[in-house]
């Protein structure tokens, strides 16, 4: 089976289409079409599935039959209308800083990932001294 890249790659392909010209009629990186492509991005927004989809002359319904993804099986996501407002904000700005933000805020939250799985660490050798005593 293709992954999700492979199949927007042949889609690109069999329209005569640049990663260039995907890239700007979805309003996104041409880097960031390359990463999909290559399968070093596998995590693609809706929204921005739906943009390539459209600049491809599709749905994202059918982009995503062709990787094995029923759509209508994909559950809606529920987000806090802070997480809400910040995707707007990234998705609102151009493609280079579009992807800059999407890398920073990244980046951020492994930060505070690996923090709190130390500070769960520190916490359980704590309580395991803490019996030993």
């Amino acid at each position: 089976m293709t992954h999700l890249g492979e199949t927007i790659r042949m889609l690109r392909i069999e329209q005569n289409m640049s990663q260039s010209q995907l890239a700007q009629t979805a309003g996104v990186a041409r880097s960031y079409v390359s990463m999909i492509e290559s399968g070093a991005r596998t995590n693609i927004g809706t929204q921005t599935l739906e943009r390539m989809a459209a600049a491809l002359g599709l749905h994202a319904g059918a982009i995503l039959s062709r990787v094995g993804v029923a759509f209508s099986s994909l559950e809606p996501l529920e987000l806090s209308p802070e997480v809400r407002r910040l995707a707007e904000r990234i998705d609102a700005l151009p493609p280079g800083a579009h992807e800059r933000a999407i890398t920073l805020v990244d980046s951020v939250v492994r930060g505070l990932h690996a923090a709190h799985r130390e500070q769960a660490h520190a916490k359980a050798i704590g309580e395991m001294g803490d019996g030993l005593s």
